[in-house]
């Protein structure tokens, strides 16, 4: 994969990790098969990528790695043990990295809330009226509304600006004050 994108456009300059999988289930309903799917797809993925692509910053003496996680990374709710653990995971491994790769490599967390994804249009869809649970779930959000895909984009692209030279090893939350309410579900 690296090489392909290095093939392609000769170098490296960002790396966003975004995959990720949600796997919302206590610790004592999760079987070791989920915790270990759900931490090699959200964790161990972008340790991977990283690993790899670190050295292709490196030898051109810059930049940018962000690595989506959640707010269940700050807060999270019951039954969503391994998607809270990876996404703690993926906070701490931002940081880490930031401190590793200062200061020529800056390394940040993207936290969103509710983003109008085909993930969450189908968790709506699976409720008696899914506009009505919609409605219910935008009502409790500060800004009375769910983010847009393109709002974690703007997002992203402002920490891998230039205009982000000072910003590393933080995590922005981009979930419309969700994180800033004391109820956090």
């Amino acid at each position: 994969m690296v090489q392909t994108i290095l093939d392609a456009y000769g170098q490296i300059d960002i790396l966003v990790n975004n995959a990720g999988v949600g796997i919302y289930k206590s610790v004592l309903d999760t079987t070791s098969e989920e915790w270990d799917r759900c931490l090699a797809i959200d964790l161990k993925g972008a340790f991977l990528c990283s690993k790899y692509v670190i050295p292709h910053m490196q030898a051109i003496d810059k930049g940018v790695i962000i690595n989506m996680s959640s707010v269940h990374s700050h807060a999270t709710v019951n039954g969503a043990a391994p998607y809270a653990a990876s996404k703690g995971g993926i906070t701490a491994l931002t940081r880490n990295m930031a401190i590793d790769y200062a200061p020529r490599i800056r390394v940040n967390a993207i936290s969103p809330g509710w983003v109008m994804t085909p993930l969450i249009k189908q968790l709506f869809s699976n409720y008696d009226n899914p506009a009505e649970q919609q409605r219910m779930v935008e009502q409790r959000q500060v800004m009375k509304r769910i983010g847009t895909p393109e709002d974690i984009g703007y997002a992203a692209a402002f920490l891998a600006s230039d205009e982000a030279s000072f910003i590393t090893g933080t995590e922005l939350f981009v979930d419309g004050g969700l994180t800033a309410q004391l109820e956090t579900w």
